[in-house]
């Protein structure tokens, strides 16, 4: 049984987790891996500002990359740290409040990469580990996903650890952002049976999924995200996650999406009503509201996040650029408002040639309940 979570927003959201794996063999040649992203470095200390945690990473060579962090103590708002260049690698460095039980997330990006690190948080305790996990993986075919109108495709996913006996877990996991204006001719949501699942092989010092997507039935084009994610009792590093965007495309097309293609897809991080454009937030709670969406589309310039005001004039609240060659860009931002009123709040994209798209979601401040 393979348990699917679907969205039905402008874009389309198909959330697919395959099982939890234990991977017994480790591939001793860690040339054969290459890593878009590698973690060399993640290191604790007490500093007069709070508790710093600094990331030692290196992209291959040519790759552009970016890096957020996420604080869990501070509601899963996103953090801006800072990046330098180090020779060959990149040290990304954050300052948070110490806080016992906690972790910190460390989102290094490329354009089709992004590795997350999750990080414990402590009140004390200087700590210099060079991460154990190494979630690594290939896929076949190599670039595209490409089919031929009548046709499936067929995916194989090779998953390994350089590491053996230092995981304590791992799973592996898809995502569709899909343009799914013919799927919505039929149900305006995905079908269930869109994936097709071959099994899982363990081979000699892997584990080999290998799945189908049913594009013969349901033509439809977008991006795929394939992730593993593994997890440990290493001091400081408690889990990693990597995960590879690969294009959905017919034949006949040239890219992920048409030309012109823009789209908001996923909406935002707060409860939303069926109709996905009312957003509820406490007044006065110790969680910020904190919104964000996603921008998707061809030579995408900037994704921003404003608040209308009552004159209809916007304010920006916070805007994200892409790097070279990404097709989905996050944005997010908090909204602090003073007193129980509905605020419309827009997330738009924006492309080389001008053209935007847009979706205006009406936050409604609520009085907090009891234990907030």
């Amino acid at each position: 049984m393979i348990p699917i979570c679907q969205n039905n927003f402008s874009g389309l959201l198909l959330c697919v987790v395959i099982g939890t794996l234990f991977v017994r063999d480790a591939r001793a040649d860690d040339e054969l891996t290459r890593p878009f992203i590698r973690v060399k470095e993640a290191k604790r200390e007490s500093v007069s500002e709070g508790m710093q945690f600094s990331v030692r990473y290196h992209v291959v060579t040519g790759e552009k990359s970016k890096v957020s962090w996420i604080d869990e103590n501070k509601s899963w708002v996103t953090l801006k740290g800072t990046t330098e260049e180090d020779g060959s690698s990149n040290v990304a460095s954050v300052v948070v409040p110490p806080h016992e039980s906690s972790v910190v997330m460390c989102e290094i990006l490329t354009s089709r990469h992004r590795y997350v690190l999750y990080l414990e948080n402590a009140e004390d305790g200087d700590v210099k580990v060079t991460p154990d996990l190494r979630p690594n993986f290939s896929v076949t075919p190599d670039g595209d996903f490409v089919y031929q109108a009548g046709t499936d495709v067929t995916a194989e996913v090779e998953h390994w650890l350089l590491n053996e006996g230092s995981p304590t877990y791992d799973m592996f996991e898809l995502r569709f952002y899909l343009q799914h204006s013919l799927l919505k001719l039929v149900l305006n949501r995905p079908p269930y049976n869109f994936l097709q699942e071959h099994g899982q092989v363990d081979v000699g010092n892997f584990t080999q999924y290998n799945f189908s997507l049913l594009t013969s039935m349901y033509q439809t084009n977008g991006l795929v995200e394939i992730s593993v994610s593994v997890g440990q009792t290493q001091e400081l590093v408690k889990r990693a996650t990597v995960t590879k965007t690969v294009v959905l495309r017919p034949s006949t097309q040239a890219g992920a999406f048409p030309p012109g293609f823009l789209q908001i897809v996923g909406g935002v991080y707060k409860q939303i009503d069926y109709d996905g454009k009312v957003v509820y937030c406490s007044l006065g709670s110790r969680w910020p509201c904190y919104l964000g969406c996603n921008g998707v589309g061809n030579d995408v310039t900037a994704v921003t996040i404003s608040r209308i005001n009552d004159d209809g004039s916007a304010k920006q609240l916070a805007v994200e650029t892409p790097l070279p060659g990404q097709l989905m860009t996050y944005v997010g931002a908090v909204l602090d408002e003073s007193e129980l009123k509905t605020v419309p709040v827009r997330c738009e994209v924006t492309n080389a040639a001008g053209d935007t798209s847009a979706i205006t979601y009406q936050v409604t401040f609520v009085a907090p309940a009891p234990w907030e």
